[in-house]
């Protein structure tokens, strides 16, 4: 059995997160991100919008947040 740590998981939430953000901000509808990545259509537009907020260069912004 693998125990995997917090950190870890966090920072596979946080790849997810960005892999997301990345592709809405390529284009794709959030309706099909939510899909891709199995989040709903209101969690893919919350990381999008986090996403505008947030400092230039960082996708992410305050995701944890």
């Amino acid at each position: 059995m693998v125990v995997r740590g917090v950190r870890t998981v966090r920072r596979r939430v946080v790849e997810q997160r960005y892999q997301a953000v990345l592709q809405v901000l390529s284009g794709a509808s959030l309706t099909e991100v939510a899909r891709r990545f199995g989040v709903s259509r209101q969690a893919a537009h919350r990381w999008s919008s986090r996403s505008r907020r947030s400092r230039p260069g960082s996708p992410l912004g305050t995701c944890g947040n």
